[in-house]
């Protein structure tokens, strides 16, 4: 649920776009890809251990980023404006990542 309402999947597929021409275009690519995977980990944890009691998984999502109203609007207009490219990078990736991590640390 989280990995589709924040794009996860989209970026995961332009992480698996980028160069791999060298050893460390791959080293790089496969950490960018380690490191979404385990700020979705996180993400997920932070919305479990902030909206205790409620059995309903879109119901915590919906509690906990309403919550997380003014800084979840500042990383959606960042990560649609990356998704609004045309060509990614490691760059661009980087700091939709950061991004997810930023929400992790704010909800926590």
């Amino acid at each position: 649920m989280l990995s589709e309402r924040y794009d996860v999947d989209r970026m995961l597929t332009r992480i698996t776009q980028l160069s791999r021409e060298d050893r460390w275009s791959a080293l790089a690519r496969a950490a960018l890809r380690s490191d979404l995977y385990a700020a979705l980990v996180d993400l997920t944890r932070t919305v479990i251990e902030s909206t205790p009691g409620l059995p309903d998984p879109l119901g915590r999502v919906l509690t906990w980023e309403g919550n997380q109203a003014e800084g979840l609007a500042r990383a959606r207009a960042t990560l649609d404006e990356i998704a609004a490219l045309e060509q990614f990078d490691l760059a661009t990736l980087s700091v939709a990542l950061r991004t997810i991590r930023t929400l992790v640390r704010q909800g926590s």
